[in-house]
């Protein structure tokens, strides 16, 4: 991802949960955003002990494992199983991308963020983070169109990128100074909302 923010994730809704799924899935988001990773992975098998099928707990745990642990391998195992209990699930394939951008494995990002885009067409992270792939391989051009099109989904980041390298929404115009390759690091979330 490559994302940016945890929180905004597409995807089809869960069905109506028991009160505790909600209220563990609500009490492990609001603790990773205070780095307490352990507690957080904690509270989501407790979570997922009542329901195994809550995708969206998989996820979390996923992005727990790539960014408080590094663990690209148990998050892809997260993001996979995810996946398969919900296939339409936008989020989860971005962020299944931005392992596969942390790996430089670049192809297999831009499969998993083009998934994400053919759920969700309007999803602004991921035409964000379809940009810093193609900004890693090294083409400017496409990486600007991509910032442009999330930036015109409401994107604040892509908005704020083009901005401080001269770029204005409009294509026809140049750059003040075009930016070298640069390599993408994903915000972390900045709120509390829980978001499925």
């Amino acid at each position: 991802m490559l994302l940016l923010l945890f929180v905004g994730a597409c995807g089809a809704a869960p069905q109506a949960q028991p009160p505790q799924v909600r209220q563990l899935y609500g009490e492990a988001f609001a603790l990773q955003a205070e780095y307490k990773a352990d507690e957080a992975i904690a509270c989501l098998r407790q979570l997922l002990a009542v329901d195994s099928n809550f995708h969206p707990a998989y996820n979390l745990m996923g992005y727990i494992y790539e960014d408080a642990y590094a663990d690209l391998d148990s998050a892809m195992m997260c993001y996979r199983r995810a996946a398969r209990l919900n296939p339409s699930y936008a989020k989860v394939y971005l962020n299944m991308g931005h392992i596969h951008y942390r790996r430089m494995h670049y192809d297999s990002a831009m499969l998993c963020i083009e998934r994400a885009l053919a759920i969700d067409s309007n999803y602004a992270d991921a035409y964000f983070d379809l940009g810093w792939v193609y900004n890693s391989k090294g083409d400017l051009a496409r990486s600007v169109a991509l910032f442009r099109r999330a930036a015109r989904l409401g994107s604040a980041v892509a908005r704020k990128w083009l901005s401080e390298y001269g770029y204005s929404l409009d294509e026809d115009d140049a750059p003040v100074e075009p930016p070298s390759r640069q390599i993408y690091q994903r915000e972390r979330p900045t709120t509390t909302a829980v978001e499925y």
